[in-house]
């Protein structure tokens, strides 16, 4: 971890497109942005330890963070973060992390301190914190649900669908994506093989080709 100093114009940009602080007044978002932070995080550093005390909130201004919980040296991971993505906001409240975070390329993280916040908050703030609360626990129970009710294959399907958007190939680590739908390398290289018999998709090294996303989505559900 290294402190830098980034364009005030830059973090009231990114600020202005989270889903934390758009909408919001300007003189507002140039005191936030007059507090923050800035420290780069080199790939593969840890930014947030889960249960370790903390109360800042944190906006990814550059790179990616991966989010993830641990348990018996098996890693799941919830989401991947990019820019203008806000994290750290469960913190705010219960004065822990609620999961770890690790950058998965070098990134660039600002840092809002809690008391400094404290300071700035207003009734529009608190509610769009409690909003993205919200937000947070509803992703976390549809995941719950996915794992508890969907076969490995249609959460094989449903991960390609959510990482692939609008685009035909996508690039995937096999490791990286069995935690994503907390399964085996083994399971997903089985999954992945039996899509592409079926013409669903085709492989090439470590790129996927959707070929029939039609059927991909029906396989997912």
């Amino acid at each position: 971890m290294k402190k830098i100093d980034v364009d005030k114009n830059k973090i009231v940009s990114v600020l202005n497109n989270t889903i934390l602080f758009s909408g919001l007044d300007k003189k507002f978002i140039d005191r936030v942005a007059k507090i923050i932070k800035c420290y780069k995080f080199n790939k593969g550093k840890k930014i947030v330890a889960e249960q370790y005390k903390g109360q800042d909130i944190f906006v990814l201004l550059s790179g990616k963070i991966q989010v993830y919980f641990e348990q018996n040296k098996k890693r799941f991971i919830i989401k991947e973060l990019t820019s203008g993505d806000i994290f750290g906001e469960i913190g705010f409240f219960i004065k822990h992390r609620a999961a770890n975070c690790e950058a998965v390329e070098d990134s660039v993280v600002g840092v809002i301190k809690n008391k400094e916040f404290k300071k700035l908050i207003s009734k529009d703030v608190l509610i769009k914190i409690i909003n993205l609360l919200i937000t947070r626990l509803l992703q976390t129970d549809t995941e719950i649900k996915d794992l508890v009710f969907r076969s490995v294959l249609q959460r094989v399907c449903k991960e390609i669908i959510n990482d692939i958007g609008d685009k035909k190939v996508l690039e995937i680590n096999i490791k990286t994506f069995a935690q994503k739908v907390a399964s085996s390398r083994e399971t997903v290289s089985r999954m992945l093989s039996l899509l592409e018999k079926i013409g669903v998709i085709c492989r090439e090294k470590n790129k996927i080709v959707v070929i029939n996303k039609t059927r991909l989505k029906k396989l997912s559900q």
